[in-house]
């Protein structure tokens, strides 16, 4: 899968740390919303943890080399996929 798209500054990734579930998992994902964590369609769950870096308008104030891999990353695969998000992912030829 290839990633295409550009980051739209909606934000949703700097808001939110999470895990995945297997999506067949009911129990799981049960507990997940009874505990009011943010449960997305393929078993992503989310816990509301705003990054101290982001900043008014959706920006983020670290760049170049201090600028986390796995943000400089994200997403890196379609089940990381936030709501709103400019990324897609395209099958490989």
């Amino acid at each position: 899968m290839t990633r295409t798209g550009s980051c739209n500054r909606c934000g949703e990734c700097c808001k939110w740390v999470g895990f995945f579930l297997d999506p067949d998992d009911t129990r799981g994902l049960e507990w997940a919303r009874v505990r009011g964590l943010r449960v997305l369609p393929r078993g992503g769950v989310l816990i509301k943890n705003r990054c101290p870096h982001l900043l008014a308008g959706n920006r983020c104030d670290l760049h170049g080399p201090n600028k986390p891999e796995n943000c400089q990353v994200f997403p890196a695969q379609p089940r990381e996929l936030m709501p709103g998000c400019g990324f897609g992912f395209v099958e490989d030829e």
